[in-house]
C-alpha cells in the first residue's frame, strides 16, 4: 500500500515576512518526488504581501498566527497542526535542490534503525564546505564544529555525524517524539546529520 511504502510526510515551513525567500523557495518543495506530502506554511504575522503570494499555490496550507509568536512556537504550532507521520522542518530562507528529498530520507530512516531525527546538511551557494550540521557539546557549552566537506557527506553514507542538538531551521522526525510543545527545539536525542540537499543562505 502507499501509506505503508510512502508515508505522510508533513513539510513544515516558517515564515515571517520572508516574501523575497518565498519567492525562491516554494518552487522547490513543490517540486518534490515525493507521492505522499503536505506543505505547510506558518505565517507569523507578516506584513510584507507573504500571505497574498503564498495563496497562489492551492496544495499550500497556510496556518496564520495573527502575529509574530516567535520561532520555536510558530514552528510548534505548525507541527501540532501537521498530519504527517514523519515532519520536515524547514526556514523560509532554505532553498530545496534535490526533488528526490523526502525518498532519501525516509530510505535512510529504514537503514538506520538507529536514528531518531535527521539534521540536514546545508551549504551556502557556491561554497564547497559547511558547517551548518548541528551542534555539539562539551562540559563549556557549545563545541566548536569542524567545517567539513559538503559532497562528501553526501557521495558517502560512512560520513554521517552523530550530533548533539539539531538546528532547528532544517531537520526530520517522526512526529510523534515530539511529545509537547518546545521539545522541537530542545530535543535530548542525538541526532544524525546527513545529505547535502538544500542550500542556504542564499541571499
Amino acid at each position: 500500500m502507499k501509506n505503508e511504502r510512502y508515508p505522510l510526510i508533513s513539510v513544515v515551513m516558517l515564515n515571517y515576512n520572508g516574501l523575497k525567500y518565498l519567492k525562491k523557495t516554494v518552487a522547490g518543495i513543490l517540486r518534490l518526488d515525493y507521492p505522499n506530502y503536505e506543505f505547510i506554511v506558518v505565517d507569523n504575522g507578516s506584513t510584507d504581501e507573504s500571505i497574498d503570494f503564498i495563496k497562489k499555490f492551492k496544495k499550500i496550507r497556510i496556518i496564520k498566527n495573527g502575529e509574530n509568536l516567535g520561532y520555536s512556537k510558530g514552528k510548534n504550532i505548525g507541527v501540532k497542526k501537521a498530519k504527517g507521520k514523519y515532519v520536515l522542518l524547514l526556514d523560509e530562507d532554505i532553498l530545496v535542490e534535490h526533488e528526490a528529498l523526502l525518498k532519501n530520507l525516509i530510505e535512510l530512516l529504514k537503514k538506520k534503525g538507529d536514528i531518531l531525527n535527521i539534521s540536514l546538511l546545508l551549504c551556502d551557494e557556491h561554497e564547497e564546505y559547511t558547517d551548518y550540521y548541528g551542534g555539539f557539546y562539551s562540559l563549556y557549552g557549545l563545541a566548536y564544529k569542524k567545517r567539513v566537506r559538503a559532497l562528501n557527506i553526501m557521495n558517502n553514507s560512512k560520513e554521517l555525524v552523530e550530533i548533539a542538538s539539531p538546528d532547528g531551521g532544517h531537520y526530520f522526525l517522526e512526529k510523534r517524539h515530539l511529545k509537547k510543545s518546545g521539545d522541537m527545539m530542545n530535543p535530548n536525542h542525538t541526532i544524525v546529520m546527513w545529505e547535502i540537499m538544500v542550500s542556504g543562505g542564499l541571499f
